[in-house]
């Protein structure tokens, strides 16, 4: 088992058996699917035939249950979202709350990530899903029937997870889009903690301090700073 990481109840059977059992006729409208997470709420919508109509990615600023109310509120004027006749399940951490009050129907969210991997990428055998204060890692192996997954969750502090890292890619005055974009290899890495994010983001403040990320070595022609590199390592799941 990786260090930093618990096993936490596997995932029995395949896709379709994972999938919720739905109560009622099936419904022949749009589906919805709204994440309530620590930090930000997402909402994906498709049409009868599984089409995409629409989505939306927005920090809720700690206000789940405000952004979930704009949300369906946009999706009913945009896409003529129907209530009692369209369907909607949640995930992420607001979801348990949330989603009686508005008719929806809760998924794990692990068990949601593993079908549309299934579903949409059959080939895929890692999936590494980086929350805002959690990360959840999924293996899958075996073909068919024998297929099987092996879920990790850390064990430790955030210091992986994504409000570390965009904190520290703040700091570090690098744009999101920048940070899938970023290499390490051939770059000499400054350790941080990788056991508490509080510690992380200490031993990067120190490390800013004292010049390791500079103005100039960020903006430098090929001098690119090795904190830089650090936090690309992170987000690669691999802790310096």
């Amino acid at each position: 088992m990786s260090e930093g990481l618990i096993q936490i109840q596997p995932l029995e059977g395949t896709a379709s058996q994972a999938r919720p059992a739905l109560d009622g006729p099936r419904s022949t409208g749009k589906i919805a699917g709204l994440d309530v997470g620590s930090t930000t709420c997402k909402y994906t919508i498709a049409g009868p035939s599984g089409e995409l109509l629409g989505q939306a990615y927005e920090r809720h600023n700690t206000k789940q249950a405000e952004k979930v109310i704009d949300f369906l509120n946009r999706m009913e004027k945009q896409y003529n979202f129907t209530p009692e006749q369209d369907r909607v399940f949640f995930t992420g951490s607001g979801a348990g709350l949330i989603a009686p009050l508005v008719g929806g129907k809760v998924i794990q969210e692990v068990v949601a990530v593993a079908a549309a991997v299934e579903k949409v990428h059959p080939n895929v055998r890692f999936v590494s899903e980086i929350g805002g204060e959690d990360m959840k890692t999924i293996f899958f192996s075996g073909a068919g029937a024998a297929k099987s997954k092996q879920v990790l969750m850390q064990s430790a502090c955030s210091g992986g997870t994504g409000t570390f890292i965009e904190k520290t890619a703040r700091k570090l005055e690098i744009a999101t889009d920048q940070l899938s974009q970023m290499g390490y290899d051939g770059y000499t890495l400054h350790k941080i903690s990788s056991k508490c994010g509080i510690f992380a983001e200490a031993d990067s403040n120190t490390l800013l301090k004292a010049g390791a990320a500079s103005r100039g070595s960020l903006s430098g022609g090929g001098g690119k700073s090795g904190l830089r590199r650090a936090v690309c390592r992170i987000t690669s799941g691999i802790c310096a």
